[in-house]
């Protein structure tokens, strides 16, 4: 039985340098075994929070969506990246993850 979808913190990282090229917060699907993960047509390979796309080779970081929004591992400030909230997640985002339903009409949250 394959684990149930969570809401992820999903960043595409730089090949260089490790730096987040985009950021996204979005339902990611499990296989049967959790060692490969399934977001937005990437099938990635990996664990302890990077996985790499099988196709691409693009390196991605990607961990549980944090109820005090501190998602980003880069060391950054929090407010200091703008990260979208995929439209089918977002009202259980901010009500579920959040705990904060006064702003679940917001699709983008700076972490």
């Amino acid at each position: 039985m394959a684990l149930k979808p969570e809401i992820m913190y999903i960043a595409e990282l730089g090949a260089a340098n490790s730096e987040t090229l985009w950021a996204r917060i979005g339902r990611v699907s499990f296989s049967k075994t959790g060692r490969t993960l399934y977001y937005a047509g990437h099938e990635l390979t990996g664990g302890q929070g990077e996985y790499y796309d099988a196709q691409t080779g693009q390196r991605f970081h990607i961990q549980r969506a944090r109820t005090d929004g501190f998602d980003r591992s880069e060391g950054r400030k929090r407010g200091s990246f703008r990260v979208e909230i995929d439209e089918d997640v977002r009202e259980e985002y901010w009500r579920q993850i959040r705990n904060d339903p006064s702003r679940s009409h917001e699709s983008v949250v700076y972490s």
